[in-house]
């Protein structure tokens, strides 16, 4: 077995490259995400009123500050699934596309755990029906919420959460590492470029959408008016509400948010790590 530093720069680099993603249009295309989630409108009438309520504000609806609490989800992912990849080659003997599958759904799972509160709190702000009035701010909505429920309704959602980041981080490291590989071959190279890097995470990224009910489970438990209910009777509700279709509710922009975020943290951050390394 061969000796090696833990990759703790990886606790650092997380955290940016979800910030930069975040910065760069990912928090504009969550927010139609979620409010296509958890309401019935369509994607134009979520522009329209994100514009007619908020204006320029619109493009960064609770990024302040709860988003930017939220890019420390990137804290446990890259450090979580690099160390159980390392257990996982040198006390198994897994195939390496096995090992990236485990050891992302592990690292997505504990990014679950991590952030859970505070995508409770940016839901929360996004689906509130009177945040537009000035009369509101964040924090008397967030005590308004802990007056319902107390501290538990601020991890409304955990289980779906879990769920969804630990398949979709699994099959988002399957997917870079697959095509990863296919370009290395392909290219007969054994570093990828920058540009090949983004073309990984921009393949890489569309399998792991198939997570999407699990996505619309939690946006649906984590909005405003959820009663404090359990994951089944918010399947329940979302079939009652909206049948079948609700379950994949908002798959166009998810499909474009994974692209966009696994470019980022596994594109990107895969050349800052070897940058680093090196």
């Amino acid at each position: 077995m061969n000796k090696r530093n833990p990759h703790f720069e990886k606790i650092i680099i997380g955290p940016m490259m979800i910030f930069g993603e975040m910065l760069t249009g990912g928090h504009y295309v969550e927010t139609h995400k979620i409010l296509k989630q958890s309401t019935n409108y369509t994607y134009p009438q979520i522009a329209k009123m994100l514009w007619k309520k908020h204006k320029f504000r619109g493009f960064y609806l609770g990024f302040w500050p709860w988003t930017v609490i939220q890019t420390t989800k990137g804290l446990p992912i890259l450090f979580v699934y690099t160390e159980v990849n390392n257990l996982l080659n040198n006390y198994t003997s897994l195939s390496d596309s096995t090992t990236n599958l485990v050891s992302g759904v592990i690292g997505g799972m504990s990014q679950g755990i991590f952030i859970t509160p505070t995508q409770r709190l940016k839901t929360i702000i996004m689906t509130y029906p009177d945040y537009h009035k000035k009369s509101f701010s964040s924090y008397d909505i967030i005590r308004k919420t802990y007056k319902k429920g107390g501290i538990n309704s601020f991890f409304l959602g955990l289980t779906p959460m879990v769920l969804r980041c630990g398949v979709e981080w699994g099959l988002r490291v399957y997917s870079f590492k697959f095509f990863e590989k296919k370009i290395k071959e392909y290219k007969k190279i054994d570093r990828l470029s920058l540009s090949d890097n983004f073309i990984c995470g921009i393949l890489g990224g569309i399998l792991p959408t198939i997570t999407i009910p699990f996505d619309n489970c939690t946006s649906e438990s984590q909005k405003y008016s959820n009663k404090n209910i359990g994951i089944i009777n918010v399947i329940k509700d979302i079939y009652k509400n909206y049948g079948l279709k609700g379950f994949v509710r908002g798959w166009t922009v998810r499909v474009i948010r994974s692209c966009h975020h696994t470019s980022w943290m596994c594109g990107l951050g895969n050349v800052l790590f070897s940058y680093i390394r090196t």
